[in-house]
């Protein structure tokens, strides 16, 4: 794996840093998802038909063919309905959409769109809301798809449910095709999340209450409306999947299966897909490069992760509970250099928790772009002119290169911080228990990620509830209110000002620096069409739109 070197530039001292550049950062729990726009009260809350996906019109779909993509193995561990599948992961999400759909999904500008669900309506009050679903629609084993089934999937989902589901009282049916969720209080967090996660996925009533086993789980309860039935599962082998010709989509798919080929190591899943083992596979930015120069089609997707940093800001004895030792963490730190080597030119530098694109980010605001002297003048107004000792706290999931680049940058500005690594899950819990006198390195929720933004600077439970994360971290006044207000908030328009005035809060008190947002990238040979497997949060890819030229 070749190492690429950057110098670390403008400082009294030259320090190289290398930095691995396949290698990516582990991905995010919380999948980016824009929240509803649809929220205005007691309108209409979205078309009737699925808007057709943007495609050449020089070329006309072929039908036939296998279409088989290449994933990295051990993200899908166990394969079943919504309720039995890992479904904490994106693998499980990815694996299932070709059989089980939901109510909603998300199109490629991350907006909520229908699925089974033509239309929804929120009340003036924001206390219900109301699903007008499809009819004609049949399950694999011919159950017809109603509202009771709709009922069955949200009362006997995935474990995540009852967080998503938290502010659901009762579930009404108002006829075959109409259903109603009554809230204790609006949550704008509900339609996204149905959306994007299995929570929201309606398997078949008839086949998940059956007993089973667990060797027979997948066969006998993955049993769902989508473009592709279930043909069989191999457990770090492969997936496969066979046409639905009762699909409610009349004329698709157009494939006639997929098989999903899962090869644990890089090196053997890139020679794999160069020998034409499979059609698609998703690359690092190094492996894309290389691809691209042999003339496959590399497509950038969605946002994978941003990467950021939290200081100890909460503890009163902590070096960073002085908000000028926080900024000058983030001038001390060029986050482009680290970012061009280690994405290839693929990913983009961060200034606040939203993209330049996103309708949150907030506008007007100086960024603290990198600038050693700068922050040098931080430290020693702060009373730290020759510099303190303090800690980075680390995935052991986490780039090591990347990790070494901060602490080089930071060294130079006169913040020697040493390593300190922890499995994801004791990651997890640190950031959940707290810390003194660090740095907390990790991928937090980007502002778009309503759910996983408020549990990353929202409200705690107390010490070993497992409640919000970042216990180390300032909370400046209002801000816990301000995200209170913004869930609770069923017009999208207001809600997309108020996360405004939150990036803003955030990046005055400089609680949390964000880095970089890395982007999934797939590479596919050109007789690919219209698969967008890392579209529409990546997990909502659209198999049936997906067609292979001969």
């Amino acid at each position: 794996m070749k190492k690429l070197l950057y110098s670390l530039a403008a400082v009294a001292m030259t320090v190289s840093v290398s930095l691995t550049a396949c290698a990516t950062p582990a991905p995010s729990l919380t999948p980016t998802v824009t929240p509803t726009a649809t929220a205005a009260p007691t309108v209409k809350a979205s078309p009737t038909t699925i808007p057709k996906p943007a495609v050449d019109p020089t070329l006309t779909p072929q039908y036939g063919g296998i279409l088989k993509v290449i994933v990295g193995a051990g993200g899908v561990t166990k394969l079943g309905s919504p309720a039995e599948g890992t479904v904490s992961t994106p693998a499980y999400a990815k694996a299932a959409r070709p059989v089980i759909q939901g109510l909603l999904r998300l199109d490629t500008n991350e907006r909520l769109v229908p699925e089974l669900a033509t239309s929804w309506d929120i009340t003036a009050d924001g206390k219900s809301i109301i699903f007008h679903l499809r009819k004609g629609v049949k399950f694999h084993d011919g159950t017809a798809f109603s509202a009771e089934a709709v009922r069955y999937a949200l009362k006997n989902g995935p474990p995540a449910a009852a967080t998503t589901m938290a502010k659901v009282s009762s579930i009404d049916i108002v006829d075959d095709y109409t259903l109603r969720l009554n809230l204790t209080q609006f949550d704008a967090n509900l339609l996204p999340q149905l959306a994007y996660t299995s929570v929201g996925m309606v398997p078949s009533p008839t086949a998940t209450a059956k007993p089973t086993t667990p060797e027979r789980m997948a066969s006998d309860h993955m049993v769902g409306t989508g473009p592709f039935k279930f043909v069989s599962y191999q457990q770090n082998v492969n997936i496969k999947y066979e046409r639905f010709d009762g699909y409610w989509e009349k004329s698709k798919p157009y494939l006639d299966g997929l098989e999903m080929l899962e090869i644990a190591d890089e090196t053997t899943r890139l020679l794999a897909f160069k020998k034409g083992d499979a059609h698609l596979m998703d690359v690092s930015p190094t492996d894309a490069k290389e691809l691209a120069a042999l003339g496959y089609e590399i497509t950038p997707g969605d946002m994978l992760s941003f990467e950021g940093i939290y200081p100890d800001s909460a503890n009163p004895d902590s070096p960073f509970v002085d908000k000028r030792v926080r900024e000058a963490v983030e001038y001390a730190i060029d986050k482009k250099a680290i970012a061009q080597t280690l994405g290839a030119g693929y990913y983009e530098v961060l200034t606040q928790y939203a993209k330049p694109t996103d309708a949150r980010y907030a506008q007007g605001l100086v960024p603290r772009n990198y600038d050693p002297n700068k922050a040098k003048q931080l430290l020693a107004s702060a009373g730290y002119a020759n510099g303190f000792k303090t800690r980075i706290f680390a995935s052991t999931a986490t780039n090591t290169d990347i990790l070494v680049a901060l602490q080089s940058y930071l060294k130079a500005a006169g913040i020697d911080a040493t390593l300190e690594r922890g499995i994801p899950a004791k990651h997890t819990s640190l950031s959940q228990e707290g810390f003194r006198n660090g740095l907390f390195v990790a991928n937090p929720a980007p502002a778009g990620d309503l759910g996983g933004f408020v549990r990353n600077f929202g409200a705690l439970g107390p010490s070993g509830s497992g409640i919000g994360f970042n216990r180390s971290m300032l909370r400046p006044a209002g801000l816990i209110e301000k995200l209170d207000a913004v869930v609770a908030q069923p017009d999208e328009a207001k809600r997309v000002v108020q996360m405004g005035e939150i990036m803003k809060l955030i990046f005055d008190e400089a609680i949390a620096i964000p880095l970089w947002a890395s982007v999934r990238l797939t590479a596919a040979d050109k007789k690919v069409h219209d698969l967008r497997w890392n579209k529409g949060h990546g997990n909502l890819w659209t198999p049936a739109d997906a067609w292979l030229s001969k």
